[in-house]
């Protein structure tokens, strides 16, 4: 069982993502400080990695909604209109985001294990809905 952690020094390294994620350094370092941004503005201070990783993947697919929708409530302009497959790919980094945004103090290791680990099983719970 996690305990919940602050995640309020995420934020701040959420919304400077591109710092924190070299890896996508190849993407526009603006459209990637949006994408942190709109995540850290829509999450709350305290989060198990269960409940983290669940959020963030609610706000990717709210993403895709308003962006389906042309509805731009709050949302940077650059992240509306993106094919859909860019919102997948999205879910798909969440562990990796995590971890780019965590401190190294021992909480946050634990913290970024039991994201991946929701992840994982939430691949194999969609793997197995499809069989």
């Amino acid at each position: 069982m996690y305990e919940k952690v602050s995640i309020i020094p995420l934020k701040e390294n959420l919304r400077k993502l591109a710092d924190h994620m070299s890896e996508l350094r190849f993407i526009d370092s603006d459209l990637v400080n949006d994408i942190g941004k709109y995540l850290a503005n829509g999450l709350k201070d305290n989060y198990t990695p269960r409940d983290f990783g669940a959020a963030l993947v609610i706000l990717i697919n709210s993403l895709e909604e308003e962006t389906q929708k042309r509805t731009k409530r709050d949302i940077a302009s650059s992240l509306l209109g993106l094919h859909p497959a860019n919102y997948e790919a999205l879910v798909d980094s969440i562990p990796e985001i995590t971890g780019s945004i965590c401190p190294k103090q021992p909480e946050y290791k634990s913290f970024v294990e039991g994201v991946k680990d929701f992840y994982e099983e939430a691949l194999r719970r969609e793997a197995e809905s499809l069989q």
